[in-house]
């Protein structure tokens, strides 16, 4: 017989109760190895002295999400496991005027800072900062690039493999052997470690496979590109949650729906006239193939401000023969 604080328990209960906890404990574990940033900063007034208490609401600017904290004793604030996007942040305390931030860009995985500045109350007033900020990572040494959704629109993705865009990451290159980066989808150096030994993420879950023997990774699933919202190629100093990788890691996060309907649809074309079949498959009698078509909707149903909001994103991808 084994107790549990003041209630007996035989092993089959005690063992019971053990698996239970362990299993209420996975989710925390998942989410530590995960894509969200923190939002802090410092309040003071117009002397530079420090506001205490005081509270301050993050929002979201594309969903309408409020996050609220209240400063501490030393006009500090925190807002941890904040989700990529756009934001501002506004504070309010008595015998103060509303502050307001400048809109700005949380990227995956960064540490932003905000500071405020509050202004002593006359009449009714907010002072709200101007346009959108790029903001400079302050609060760690990690290092790394982050290729946003400009990027994946722009560039040109001749196999639509969103991985060909590490090499935009300074000190990545590509694999001097017959296996490019399409082959493994990890089958890059980053600054000079051993190529083929990077993570890939997606929405904070693994999708790489590894090796026994010699620890190679293998991506099993690499979302379309009209999926991605962006990926931040973290290369160094990032903490030990990134525990699975020899070298660096891919982080994507996918798209979802904003308070405005919007989407996506365009052909893309590869065929014998503007792409001619490779050696093998001309060799074999083997038509070349092309995508048709790409259709993505992001929509989000905002019934009140106050009410939950519904996203989604479908994709079609087809391949045709010419």
């Amino acid at each position: 017989m084994r107790t549990w604080g003041l209630i007996p328990l035989n092993f089959r209960q005690a063992k019971f109760l053990t698996l239970l906890l362990a299993f209420a404990l996975i989710p925390v574990l998942l989410i530590a190895q995960g894509y969200f940033g923190t939002v802090s900063g410092e309040l003071t007034d117009a002397t530079g002295a420090v506001i205490p208490s005081v509270q301050v609401i993050l929002s979201d600017a594309q969903k309408g999400f409020n996050f609220t904290t209240t400063s501490d004793s030393n006009g500090r604030y925190l807002f941890r496991s904040i989700p990529p996007g756009l934001y501002s942040v506004s504070a309010e305390a008595k015998g103060f005027d509303k502050a307001v931030s400048a809109r700005f860009k949380l990227d995956v995985n960064e540490n932003s800072t905000t500071n405020l500045s509050l202004k002593v109350a006359g009449a009714s007033q907010t002072i709200q900062g101007g346009a959108e900020v790029q903001t400079i990572q302050t609060e760690d040494a990690e290092t790394g690039q982050v290729i946003n959704r400009k990027f994946i629109n722009d560039l040109p993705l001749i196999d639509r493999n969103v991985i060909a865009l590490t090499s935009l990451a300074p000190g990545v290159t590509a694999m001097d052997d017959q296996c490019d980066a399409t082959c493994t989808g990890t089958n890059f150096v980053s600054n000079g470690s051993r190529g083929s030994t990077s993570d890939i993420l997606t929405d904070g879950a693994s999708v790489t496979n590894s090796e026994p023997n010699g620890g190679v990774t293998q991506a099993t699933y690499l979302p379309s590109p009209e999926a991605i919202e962006e990926f931040k190629v973290q290369q160094t100093n990032f903490s030990a949650e990134y525990g699975f990788s020899g070298a660096s890691v891919v982080n994507m996060i996918t798209r979802s729906g904003t308070n405005q309907f919007h989407g996506s649809g365009y052909d893309f074309v590869r065929d014998a006239i503007f792409d001619a079949n490779d050696w093998f498959s001309k060799r074999f009698g083997q038509p070349s193939r092309h995508f048709a078509a790409t259709i993505t909707v992001l929509p989000s149903v905002v019934r009140s401000s106050k009410t939950r909001r519904s996203s989604l994103w479908t994709t079609t991808d087809c391949g045709l023969p010419d």
